[in-house]
């Protein structure tokens, strides 16, 4: 029994290990794939798969940020060829009068612009006009993809053909199709949702034809993914991509250069620019440049321009409390209005009141006289023979009375009138302390 108990800690150790190996080889492992979403480089740079495939085919390309460039055609001085592309990125009410000037002179020597004019900083659907957009005699809407889904099953269903009757299937075998219906409707919803977990082209799209010069119809497809689209105003550019009276891609020769405008950038961004044809597309509209130059508008409104946007009302309301506010706290320029008096006045008032009088009326001599008489006269009550007395010995036994200079019972009782402003306030303070003393 000794035995066993001095050996009980080396079992326990051993059925321990025993145990932890029974767990270890039972254990499935399995292996997941986590999307970490895009790198630090692809989110600073919305079109950097347009920017590497570019590169990788020998294509030499330029990434800028701003549009402070575009009037001299200039970039960290570097020029703008003749031969190049600008692809400018969220152009909507970014560009001046002056920059769509001279970028319209480059197109006319045979320069090649592709824009994407929506610009998320600003509500391109508001009234104010964009210069470019004005050139082409194009305006951006609102397009919902509900409403282009809905058009197309309405067609598709004006082209369907009757249904035609046939016999009835037993019930057995409908309830088998109806099952495999909903399977198969099941794995496709299962594979969009993955889909879209991992940023493929999702639903929220529509696929279109492209019309270049060297294809024919319907051969390339171009997937656009943004909520705008382009309306026609009396244009004359050419329309490579639309639906009904919805426009998406658009060309026009500008003297011997070509302009190319797309409603936003989505279709040629990180995410998108894999869809379809897309990719391309874009390289048989870039790919016979110089240099392209891939120009991204990284100059956000102001905080009181885009506060200006959100709430008009607000700012106006905002202004007009702050207008009746300053005229509420600005002094008026007018009479001083005097408060009626109700009421019997203080014994103070009225001494106050004789005194500014006396003050106005006869100056500051009237106020010391009395009060030199008044302490002359005490001290000729506390000192007999003190009138008999000589100026300085005078002076002298006020001092000794007072315990004050000289020059002070001098200044206080002797001094000639008039005395002037500061004199008068240190002979009266003076006189104030004789008067306490005696």
């Amino acid at each position: 029994m000794a035995e066993i108990r001095a050996r009980l800690p080396q079992i326990l150790v051993v059925l321990f290990c025993l145990l932890m190996g029974i767990w270890y080889f039972t254990l499935e492992w399995e292996e997941k794939e986590i999307d970490l979403g895009p790198s630090a480089e692809a989110r600073r740079n919305p079109v950097l798969a347009l920017q590497r495939l570019l590169e990788q085919r020998g294509q030499t390309v330029g990434m800028v940020r701003g549009f402070a460039g575009l009037e001299r055609l200039r970039f960290a001085d570097t020029p703008v060829g003749a031969n190049d592309t600008l692809v400018l990125l969220n152009t909507g009410r970014s560009l001046r009068e002056n920059q769509v000037d001279r970028l319209w002179r480059w197109l006319e020597d045979g320069g090649r612009l592709l824009v994407a004019v929506d610009n998320p900083y600003f509500d391109m659907t508001a009234l104010d006009s964009d210069p470019l957009l004005d050139r082409l005699s194009l305006t951006l809407t609102g397009t919902t993809w509900s409403d282009l889904e809905e058009d197309e099953d309405g067609e598709k269903e004006d082209k369907a053909p009757p249904p035609v009757p046939s016999e009835e299937k037993p019930s057995e075998e409908k309830s088998a199709e109806e099952k495999s219906a909903e399977e198969n409707s099941a794995e496709k919803s299962e594979e969009e949702e993955a889909a879209e977990s991992r940023g493929l082209c999702t639903l929220e799209r529509v696929t279109l034809p492209v019309a270049l010069d060297q294809y024919l119809d319907g051969e390339l497809n171009m997937e656009f993914v943004s909520g705008t689209s382009f309306a026609d105003l009396d244009s004359q550019a050419r329309v490579l991509a639309s639906h009904k009276d919805k426009l998406f891609l658009v060309h026009q020769a500008v003297g011997t250069g070509h302009l190319y405008a797309l409603p936003s950038m989505n279709a040629l961004s990180n995410t998108y620019i894999h869809c379809q044809d897309n990719a391309y597309i874009l390289w048989q509209i870039l790919g016979d440049s110089d240099k392209v130059w891939l120009v991204l508008n990284a100059d956000s409104p102001s905080f009181w321009r885009h506060l200006w946007q959100l709430s008009a009302l607000g700012c106006i309301a905002l202004l007009c409390a702050l207008a009746l506010w300053l005229w509420h706290k600005v002094p008026r320029f007018g009479p001083v209005l005097e408060r009626p008096i109700t009421g019997r006045r203080q014994f103070l008032d009225h001494i106050q009141a004789s005194a500014q009088f006396l003050i106005r009326a006869q100056g500051k001599d009237a106020l010391i006289s009395p009060l030199r008489e008044e302490i002359l006269h005490k001290l000729r009550l506390r000192q007999p023979g003190f009138i008999h007395l000589s100026r300085d010995e005078q002076i002298t036994s006020v001092v000794k009375v007072s315990g004050m200079k000289s020059a002070d019972v001098e200044l206080a009782l002797y001094r000639p009138l008039p005395l002037q402003e500061p004199i008068f306030i240190d002979a009266m303070q003076r006189l104030q302390h004789l008067r306490n003393v005696l």
